[in-house]
């Protein structure tokens, strides 16, 4: 579920006429750009997004009088336009022809997937600011100003749970990051200085399945030198993910990469796929029910069978991958070890509803967002009775099949079925799969391990939230720790 907190701001003041063009990253891939335009008056960024092959575009004007806004207009795609007045101590949003107004300390529009302008609000550090494609408020906490990398001067942004993170010099922001997010956005000069290279290497070979009209495109990673070895299958979580196991904006840490580079180096390979409409995969990921998901998995479980060079086989599985990983470690008896990171206990219906509530919980949710939350809720719930009733859609997005799919689903049941050797990672700071779960899971398995990590969330990436170990190189990648803690388990089982 979109977070309304998980949202990236809009503003910038006019110091000098200026052009400037930023590269936006999510982890390793290269996302689109941001191409500014600094008038004595006016501040233009032209926003181009590519996030799993869906093309985003955004046009924003902020118009100054006296160095402070004055007005404010948002083109996105060509069709959405939210425009924007300011006064002492208010300001007006107008978003298809609705009308609120707001009043407070600063005010300044904040909108998914734009960048550069949050060097304003850096700068001139506002209190309050406004989500106007949303109509709701947000509190900002601002950071003293720090020495950065490279003598850069560093300021962190605190949203809720959110770190945002600018970097200036001399007065002019040359990089801006989304820790949870790991989006970085880096100034066309100072690409090289931020961006290095692991030097790290894989062997790599391409596969393609056929599922019906369907072409699934991914990799599998193999380790140098070897003839024979043992394989590990990854399959990520619900929502279309790139064999990476990213999906902008929520989950951008290239788990899975990560992942495959440093098993392959301790002898271990992994499949990995782009899912359906993501990546170089045909098809429409959303329009699947989940049975036709798991026999993907068992497609990629059938080309590992057939090939000579693999010893034995293995399944990882990230949330729902989890749970398809449970379905398959039950039901194929050559499985030889899993690994569960934020697998669910329970069936996905009553998984999102306990989301919904867990959100209202946390620390800093403000009447607003309980108001939004719980149009989610509202949605979830009739999602859920239009599933059972036999619907084809939803207003969640997903099919109806695709949820009673689900709804039919005991992940103990599978569980108590697993005799191989299981390892369970869960982050304590998770709010999507609460932790208890991975408890009833170990108590349902005949043979599992459980590893928690304190401050991680869902995307097993810190949380910022109450983590006096925030820090803000790190805070968007997966600690070592964890791929360590992986590849401790399978030198053990895999050999």
């Amino acid at each position: 579920m979109k977070r309304i907190y998980i949202l990236l701001l809009v503003l910038a003041v006019s110091l000098s006429c200026l052009a400037d063009k930023y590269l936006i990253y999510s982890g390793d891939a290269l996302l689109g750009t941001e191409e500014v335009t600094v008038f004595d008056n006016k501040i233009i960024t032209k926003t181009t997004l590519n996030a799993s092959g869906v093309q985003l575009s955004y046009t924003q004007t902020l118009t100054l009088s006296s160095g402070k806004p004055s007005q404010y207009q948002a083109n996105i795609n060509g069709v959405v336009n939210i425009t924007g007045s300011f006064a002492d101590g208010e300001a007006t949003y107008t978003v298809a022809n609705q009308k609120r107004t707001f009043k407070g300390n600063g005010l300044y529009p904040v909108e998914n997937n734009t960048f550069y302008l949050w060097s304003y609000v850096l700068k001139n550090a506002p209190q309050d600011l406004v989500v106007p494609s949303q109509f709701a408020s947000v509190k900002a906490v601002y950071s003293s100003w720090q020495t950065g990398p490279y003598q850069t001067q560093v300021r962190q942004v605190n949203i809720q749970q959110l770190a945002l993170i600018g970097y200036f010099s001399d007065g002019k922001m040359v990089r801006f990051t989304i820790p949870l997010q790991n989006i970085d956005v880096i100034h066309e000069d100072w690409v090289e200085i931020f961006r290095e290279s692991s030097g790290q290497t894989v062997i790599s070979e391409t596969v393609v399945l056929k599922r019906g009209s369907d072409l699934l495109h991914g990799e599998l990673n193999l380790p140098a030198n070897k003839t024979n070895y043992p394989v590990l299958l990854l399959i990520s979580g619900s929502g279309p993910q790139d064999r990476d196991s990213n999906s902008p904006p929520e989950m951008t840490n290239s788990l899975f990469k990560h992942l495959s580079i440093t098993l392959t180096n301790l002898g271990i390979g992994t499949l990995r796929f782009d899912d359906r409409g993501t990546g170089k995969s045909t098809g429409n990921h959303m329009a699947q029910d989940y049975e036709t998901l798991i026999q993907d998995a068992r497609e990629a479980l059938d080309y590992l069978r057939n090939r000579s060079d693999v010893s034995k086989i293995g399944i990882l599985g990230h949330s729902e991958g989890g749970l398809t990983a449970l379905i398959l470690g039950a039901e194929e008896e050559d499985i030889a070890f899993l690994v569960l990171m934020a697998a669910p206990s329970t069936s996905l219906d009553k998984i999102i509803i306990e989301q919904v509530h867990a959100q209202k919980e946390l620390p800093g949710i403000t009447a607003e967002d309980v108001a939004y939350l719980d149009q989610i809720l509202a949605i979830v719930e009739s999602s859920i009775e239009l599933a059972k009733s036999g619907a084809e859609a939803t207003p969640l997005g997903f099919t109806g099949k695709y949820l009673r799919d689900h709804l039919e689903i005991d992940p103990l049941e599978y569980a108590e079925k697993i005799t191989c050797p299981v390892l369970i990672l869960q982050g304590d700071a998770d709010v999507k799969i609460l932790p208890y779960h991975a408890k009833k899971l170990e108590n349902a398995l005949a043979n599992a391990q459980v590893i928690t990590y304190p401050y991680l969330h869902h995307y097993f990436t810190p949380s910022s939230l109450n983590n006096p170990e925030f820090t803000l190189e790190s805070a968007y990648k997966t600690p070592d720790k964890v791929y360590n803690d992986i590849a401790a388990f399978l030198l053990e089982h895999a050999f």
